[in-house]
């Protein structure tokens, strides 16, 4: 069982922070940790697409670092997590670091102590980035999050997600933020409600999201904050963040009344469809009217959590005026969220007579295609460019 404990008694304009931390073994240690140089923001490499969770232009205090021997508080299955807060202690926004589905959420809560019989108290949201991986948000404050946000919903990066708060096993005003991979055999997801609100204050099912010996979490990078990976103890301001919300369009089609079956015998289960993965059945599920910004996108689409049979490995080819472009949704995609289309990251989109096709490229035995819904993420406008990208 996860335990947080994090003090936060700040000296003026945060000389020093007093910390007191409890290992999982309910070892306690004492120590003062004296503020650490500010950790310099380094040029990101072009293929880091998270962002520090917090608003463009600020710092935070790092509080607690990732695998922190001098506390044993972040070790172990858990060693690649990090505590900040503001240096005064007040509450701050939380951003998506990262874009995503939200699949665990709980803002029930109002209780934090110094103590693990507070532990269940915490409130959380977990993003899954569709890439195997998801991001958890610890401690916020009862219910901050933000009305544009409901569980299974995506997320863009930079979008708000809640405000910073101390429920749980805490002692202060923080963040706990953490990377781990998507737990296997995932059998739920979005167990509180779409708002997170309908758990209780005390109730929180760490198995979902939390890591193990079996699946410890992983090392995180941000864009500015290069060295995130290389921890060892250290205390001081992180940032500034360049995270900010650009808004762009993200168009969520539920198949319901686009979908036609083209050939094989399609059935509804679970609120999404499915046929067998025969090399034959094929469903096509119209965008007209859907795009109402042309632009160039990039297509996810959910895998179904709960199947009773396997899903296949499913083809999505996109028909426009300008021809075919075709991409795969692995079978073996962890369900209950979206996960980028591959082959179809940069598309061009009008909303015209666009269509998806599912289907199967070969015969897969005792396997189904499933289609579920579809995300269409506006990365950026239509230039001469990334025409001459879309005809590749």
């Amino acid at each position: 069982m996860p335990e947080r404990r994090l003090p936060l008694r700040y000296a003026a304009f945060g000389v020093a922070v007093a910390a007191l931390a409890v290992s999982f073994s309910g070892k306690r240690e004492g120590h003062v940790a004296q503020a650490a140089p500010v950790v310099a923001a380094k040029a990101p490499a072009a293929s880091i697409a998270a962002r520090l969770p917090w608003a463009a232009g600020t710092s935070v205090y790092l509080t607690q670092d990732a695998d922190d021997d001098c506390c044993s508080d972040h070790v172990g299955s858990n060693k690649w997590a990090y505590d900040f807060a503001a240096y005064d202690g007040s509450a701050f926004d939380v951003l998506a670091p990262q874009a995503g589905t939200v699949v665990h959420v709980k803002m029930s809560s109002k209780s934090g102590c110094g103590d693990a019989k507070c532990v269940n108290d915490a409130n959380y949201v977990v993003i899954d980035h569709g890439d195997g991986t998801q991001t958890t948000m610890l401690h916020l404050a009862y219910g901050s999050l933000d009305p544009a946000i409901k569980c299974g919903s995506f997320v863009r990066r930079g979008q708000r997600i809640a405000t910073t708060g101390s429920t749980g096993w805490s002692t202060g005003v923080h963040l706990h933020v953490e990377r781990d991979p998507v737990k296997k055999n995932l059998k739920k997801v979005c167990g509180c409600g779409p708002d997170g609100m309908a758990c209780g204050g005390g109730t929180a099912e760490w198995s979902l999201f939390w890591p193990s010996l079996q699946q410890p979490n992983l090392p995180t990078r941000f864009a500015e904050w290069a060295n995130a990976d290389s921890p060892k103890n250290r205390r001081g301001m992180v940032g500034p963040s360049t995270n900010v919300d650009e808004h762009e369009e993200v168009v969520t089609l539920a198949l319901d009344g686009r979908f036609t079956a083209k050939s094989g015998d399609w059935t509804d289960a679970a609120g999404f469809r499915q046929a067998k993965a025969d090399g034959i059945s094929a469903a096509v599920v119209g965008l007209k009217g859907a795009v109402k910004k042309p632009g160039v996108y990039e297509v996810w689409a959910r895998a179904p959590l709960g199947s009773a049979v396997p899903m296949a490995d499913t083809t999505v080819t996109l028909t426009t005026g300008k021809g075919m472009t075709t991409g795969v949704l692995a079978g073996g995609t962890p369900g209950g969220a979206y996960h980028p289309v591959l082959g179809l990251e940069r598309v061009v989109l009008d909303g015209s007579e666009d269509s998806f096709t599912f289907s199967s490229a070969t015969p897969q035995e005792g396997k189904r295609v499933i289609a579920d819904s579809i995300v269409l993420r506006r990365t950026g406008p239509v230039t001469s460019e990334t025409l001459e990208v879309a005809k590749k």
